[in-house]
């Protein structure tokens, strides 16, 4: 289900930024991102899997090492980026509150689609409400 939402949404609006949140209890995160990925190439998109840190990046490249030139971080790919234009979709796995301002940076530099899975960005220490809010829904609102 979720795949079939994500493959019109982003067939719909290619350049959108997408939010997927999983809520099971023990899931884990690294198999459902290789199986979207690996579902979504085969639909015809061109994926990275982005991960906030070298350490989840380089975990899931040991895990799937015929997908590792599509693995990357999200400081890897700033580096990268620099103004070019980019129609890949980057699959942003687990961003939290300490990656905010990484991820908003990328998202920001990025012309393609961003799909966020199980992303956490609100801060409780930023404040409850208005700002937390803010920071959870901003991801939507992040412009390349």
């Amino acid at each position: 289900m979720v795949l079939e939402a994500l493959q019109t949404s982003l067939k719909d609006q290619p350049l959108g930024r997408w939010e997927v949140n999983l809520k099971f209890e023990g899931l884990k995160l690294m198999p459902v991102a290789l199986r979207l990925m690996q579902n979504l190439q085969e639909d015809g998109f061109e994926i990275v899997l982005v991960w906030p840190d070298m350490g989840g990046a380089a975990l899931a490249k040991h895990n799937a090492p015929e997908l590792a030139n599509q693995i990357s971080s999200i400081n890897d790919l700033l580096g990268d980026l620099n103004g070019k234009d980019d129609d890949r979709i980057f699959l942003v796995v687990a961003p939290q509150p300490s990656d905010y301002d990484q991820f908003e940076l990328l998202c920001n530099k990025h012309s393609g689609a961003v799909v966020m899975l199980n992303g956490r960005l609100e801060d409780s220490a930023v404040g409850i409400g208005g700002v937390a809010r803010q920071r959870r829904r901003g991801f939507l609102c992040f412009m390349a």
